[in-house]
């Protein structure tokens, strides 16, 4: 498996909401949460190589890492509150989703 092409089920309870994103749709969700809440602290995400090779192993951690990102965001009253973060977790079409990030 390329990295570039990873790709992570993201499932919300108790909606059962179910998305696939990618690393850039962590990225774009961060640095909106970055510009829209400054005050706010935002967890870091993993470094990304295109050109590197994951092993399962890697793949299985990164996911995790992920995971934790997204429940560290949701702890914040502030955060939480967010329409964009909503559209990150309910919104399945890439393409709408992208659209209402810019």
């Amino acid at each position: 498996m390329q990295s570039s092409v990873i790709q992570m089920d993201v499932v919300t309870y108790p909606f059962k909401w179910k998305v696939i994103r990618s690393h850039a749709d962590f990225v774009v969700l961060r640095e909106y949460l970055l510009r829209k809440y400054p005050q706010t602290i935002i967890p870091p995400l993993p470094r990304f190589n295109t050109r590197k090779r994951l092993t399962h192993k890697q793949i299985v951690k990164r996911q995790v890492y992920y995971q934790r990102f997204l429940q560290s965001v949701m702890r914040s009253m502030i955060l939480r509150t967010s329409d964009f973060l909503v559209d990150f977790l309910k919104e399945s079409d890439q393409h709408t989703f992208m659209v209402r990030s810019l």
